[in-house]
């Protein structure tokens, strides 16, 4: 969200419109390797398609990416629990607590993770609204304007990273077999509606950051 207030600014609303757009593309391309060979993982596909030297350079690229998406968030987390929660406690003790979840869920099957993240999903939606609401009184809704006040070139970089790195993580469920899944005939339907309220939730967050703060005030956090 920083990288996409420094680039859009106030315009960063016409710059989602693009982000949603660019995601259906995204996720098109998912749903159409999803169907393909769905008896067989995202990697074992890569083998089908590709001569073996390619499909281990593209395995090896694909799981570096996933590898270095999922490790940005952890660290952006950490820096922020540490920065504005516990500013006085090692970054170090703050990753070491976050870890023994994930190496809880580890132990177990995949019906715990997805159980764990069925809860997260609720926290994080009833965390937004409730924060947006709660903020409503000290919105100033001319801190939204002008809505157009940026080049197309900063608008399509600001709509780019932020599809990319809001959806390439979806690729990691590849890995399961789309035969694998239980009422899989649904797993479009449910990625599909899943990304309209993400999206939808990010809008929100955005709007109300911009609303209070204004951006220029936006752009000066780290975390807005």
């Amino acid at each position: 969200l920083p990288f996409m207030l420094h680039e859009a600014k106030t315009s960063v609303f016409m710059s989602l419109v693009y982000s949603f757009f660019i995601g259906l593309g995204v996720l098109f391309v998912y749903f159409k390797i999803f169907d393909f060979e769905p008896d067989k993982s995202i990697f074992e596909k890569i083998d089908m398609v590709f001569p073996k030297w390619i499909s281990k350079f593209v395995q090896f690229v694909f799981a570096i990416v996933v590898f270095l998406i999922g490790l940005v968030t952890f660290f952006r987390l950490t820096t922020f629990i540490s920065s504005q929660f516990l500013v006085n406690t090692p970054n170090v003790i703050i990753a070491g607590i976050l870890i023994i979840p994930i190496m809880y869920s580890l132990m177990y099957d995949f019906d715990v993770m997805a159980r764990m993240a069925t809860v997260c999903v609720f926290i994080g939606m009833l965390m937004v609204i409730s924060n947006c609401c709660f903020l409503i009184g000290n919105m100033d809704f001319e801190n939204l304007k002008p809505i157009l006040n940026n080049d197309f070139i900063h608008l399509f970089r600001s709509s780019f990273s932020f599809s990319f790195v809001y959806l390439i993580p979806i690729f990691s469920t590849l890995a399961i077999p789309k035969n694998n899944i239980i009422r899989n005939d649904k797993t479009k339907k449910y990625v599909f509606v899943s990304y309209v309220i993400s999206f939808l939730s990010a809008s929100l967050i955005i709007f109300a950051i911009l609303s209070v703060l204004g951006i220029h005030v936006s752009t000066l956090y780290t975390y807005p």
